[in-house]
């Protein structure tokens, strides 16, 4: 309406739309009825900025907490290294020196989680205005939409209607709880594959739109309808009710299961014979001739084959009567509301803190707050934030402490920093074999490989010298007593054997 005064007086009368607009509840105008009076924009505008005061002045007394705490606990970190002693100081040099080189995931960090959340909470607050994105005609249908996740809801709602028939008002659909959910491919794949053209135009939107097939909504209410478009298949009636030791072949325990599902009930024997006639292949029957010396003797076998899924599709009647019969599994249980807690986090301070006190009295096992606010404030972070950590008071084993952080925010950076070291390595090991080839004659000399190898050459002469004249001093002591041998004076005995032999 603008600041025109005739307009703004408007505002408190009392005005029958009924004629005027149709599609607008009408409001009934009684002639005693007192107007509300409007409070001006400026008291509203100082009850923000005395909200926004008190909330940054909560937010940097916890800031200042959380930093005295940062303190202490830094202070014992230096006495526990102080007591470690030397050790101690090379672990932590080792450490500064990976950080520095790039090769650690953790380094220090100057900033608190309140650092993060508050930034310059116990300065003065800018006075910055805030530009609004400009509406384009491709997304002037989910801007000018209130409430885009409710008109998801609705468009899928309608989609339902259409394809499952409109449910009772006792047993009309809702809204699934804002917690875990397991979900099932196949399930995804049919839904995807029923409505092509909304799931692609839901992924083709960056944000929400009312026409946004509503993932949660969607997925549990086909669950609840799937058997009115999708009827039982012979295929998953003999994987989810026939075939229970999932052995691909059906005993008679089993037969007798599905002879009662096709009936229904429990069958009389004349059914269960039916069944079991129609089900049942053909036997076969195996003849064997075996020679003996009294002759040749036959042998014959009667085979029973066993029971398969391609039998009973041959058996229309009971195949036509599992599937008419077999009934879906509830695999959706309703709970009422009061299991989870939800609540949607506004801009009115009062109203935030009586939900976060009614969370802190009601514990439940699944806690989702919606930030639903407009014009975020610092007082209702703040409450939040002292709501998450009473709760959850201490980082578990899996966090790092307050005074480190990660350096890598997404596993690309990481992969990007890894590649990144694997070059700047393969680069110095390239340089250093270009050194080591420019400068290798400054490199033998200065390493004293030359003198090395001499000592080698030398020792080797040595060791060969050293041999021959052993070798030379073995070959002078056998030759004195070849001689000595030779010169020794025969015998008399001797005399007389070589005058026998002459003789």
């Amino acid at each position: 309406m603008g600041d025109d005064p005739a307009l703004l007086e408007l505002l408190d009368r009392c005005i029958d739309t009924s004629r005027r607009l149709i599609g607008i509840r009408p409001r009934i105008c009684y002639p005693n009825e007192v107007p509300v009076p409007r409070p001006s924009v400026k008291d509203e505008a100082d009850a923000k900025a005395k909200k926004e005061e008190e909330g940054r002045r909560l937010a940097c007394e916890a800031q200042k907490r959380r930093l005295a705490q940062r303190k202490e606990r830094e202070k014992e970190e230096q006495e526990a290294q102080a007591r470690e002693g030397m050790l101690g100081r090379l672990s932590h040099f080792f450490r500064n020196v990976k950080s520095a080189v790039g090769l650690g995931h953790v380094v220090l960090t100057n900033e608190t989680l309140d650092d993060i959340e508050y930034a310059d909470v116990c300065g003065p607050a800018s006075q910055e205005e805030k530009v609004k994105p400009p509406v384009t005609l491709k997304s002037a249908q989910a801007h000018l939409s209130k409430d885009t996740f409710g008109d998801s809801l609705r468009f899928v709602n309608k989609l339902y209607n259409r394809a499952f028939g409109k449910p009772k008002t006792s047993d009309r659909r809702r809204v699934p709880s804002h917690m875990p959910f397991l979900l099932q491919k196949s399930i995804i794949r049919e839904i995807k594959d029923h409505w092509t053209k909304e799931v692609q135009d839901t992924s083709a939107h960056r944000f929400r739109h009312p026409e946004d097939m509503q993932f949660s909504f969607s997925y549990f209410h086909y669950l609840i309808n799937r058997a009115k478009i999708h009827p039982h298949t012979l295929e998953e009636i003999w994987r989810e009710y026939l075939d229970a030791n999932r052995n691909g072949i059906l005993d008679e325990n089993e037969v007798l299961t599905a002879a009662s599902l096709a009936h229904g009930d429990a069958p009389p024997e004349d059914v269960v014979k039916e069944v079991r006639d129609c089900v049942q292949p053909e036997k076969r029957e195996k003849v064997r001739e075996i020679p003996t010396p009294e002759g040749t003797l036959r042998l014959s076998e009667t085979l029973t084959p066993y029971v398969t899924l391609e039998n009973l599709e041959r058996c229309p009647s009971v195949r036509d009567a599992l599937v008419k019969n077999v009934r879906y599994e509830t695999k959706v249980e309703l709970m009422p509301e009061t299991e989870v807690t939800f609540h949607m986090l506004s801009d009115n301070y009062n109203f935030a803190w009586k939900q976060m006190m009614g969370t802190r009295a009601r514990r439940t096992k699944f806690v989702c707050i919606n930030d639903d606010m407009k014009f975020p404030s610092t007082a209702v972070s703040q409450i939040l934030h002292e709501l998450l950590l009473s709760i959850w008071p201490t980082r578990s084993q899996f966090e790092l402490p307050y005074h480190l952080k990660n350096r890598y925010a997404h596993i690309d950076e990481y992969n990007a920093a890894q590649e990144r070291r694997q070059i700047a390595a393969g680069i110095a090991v390239v340089i250093l074999l270009l050194i080591a080839f420019v400068f290798r004659a400054e490199l033998r000399a200065l390493f004293g490989f030359q003198d090395i190898a001499r000592a080698r050459a030398a020792s080797a002469s040595q060791l060969t010298h050293d041999f021959q004249q052993a070798q030379d001093e073995e070959d002078a002591d056998e030759n004195p007593k070849a001689k000595e041998a030779n010169t020794t004076p025969t015998s008399p005995k001797n005399k007389r054997r070589t005058r026998k032999a002459s003789a």
